[in-house]
């Protein structure tokens, strides 16, 4: 994945949701050990393991919704661009290369 400020933007998300991912299962599985009455290293290592699959899981999850946004995403451009203007996509790719151009040449200060 290149390092874009948004792919940055991404991966600062997918490290936020799988800490509260792990978060949320380790404190449910902590209460519920609790109220079953274990004792309490049984439920600690229980939550401790939980959170991990918590994390994991949360992790495969949102790599799903992700994508399927990507791929939704991509599939409204093409309809916008098939049926608004066929040579939009010509337009779009001289644009995207102007501003690429222009955010790697050097500003000039006088």
């Amino acid at each position: 994945m290149a390092h874009t400020p948004q792919s940055k933007q991404v991966e600062l998300n997918s490290k936020y949701f799988l800490t509260v991912g792990a978060f949320v299962v380790f404190v449910l599985v902590f209460f519920i050990g609790l109220l079953a009455g274990n004792e309490l290293t049984i439920v600690l290592r229980n939550a401790a393991i939980s959170a991990v699959i918590g994390a994991i899981l949360t992790k495969i999850c949102l790599h799903i919704i992700e994508s399927n946004i990507e791929k939704t995403r991509n599939e409204r451009e093409r309809i916008f661009l098939k049926d608004h203007k066929p040579d939009a996509s010509e337009e779009i790719l001289k644009l995207a290369r102007e501003t690429s151009n222009r955010s790697t040449e050097p500003e000039k200060t006088a």
